[in-house]
């Protein structure tokens, strides 16, 4: 059955041209490259995000650890693996502290009392 154009006029199956061939070769690169600029700009991102509470904070929001975590072991840069594995790292341990249920924490409180704290001879008393 002939089919219509977009003017209008009526065509049959012959007149059609054929379909485009598709280099999928050429479309796989191009992904690749996609890819590769995305997996680097996440790893970048988390890197200066470390930096920031509120960039850390709208980093896990938005991108989220897992996309992270994914960028770096989808890279084949060992340099940009390793930036983005610290970072992450960095981002692991944001989120024990802040569950609070770290136990080891880096920062320990200690009192003063009985430390003198004056420079000199001077002795100390109680």
């Amino acid at each position: 059955m002939p089919d219509r154009t977009l003017d209008g006029e009526l065509s049959s199956d012959s007149d059609l041209d054929p379909p485009p061939t598709i280099d999928t070769r050429a479309v796989k690169a191009a992904l690749a490259r996609i890819a590769v600029d995305d997996n680097r700009a996440v790893i970048e991102r988390a890197e200066k995000a470390v930096d920031d509470l509120d960039a850390a904070a709208v980093f896990a929001d938005h991108v989220g650890l897992g996309c992270l975590a994914a960028a770096v072991s989808a890279t084949d840069d060992p340099v940009l693996r390793e930036r983005g594995a610290t970072a992450l790292a960095t981002f692991q341990r944001f989120r024990v502290v802040a569950s609070g249920d770290d136990p080891k924490p880096s920062i320990h409180f200690h009192s003063g009392h009985g430390t003198d704290l004056r420079d000199g001879g001077e002795g100390f008393e109680q």
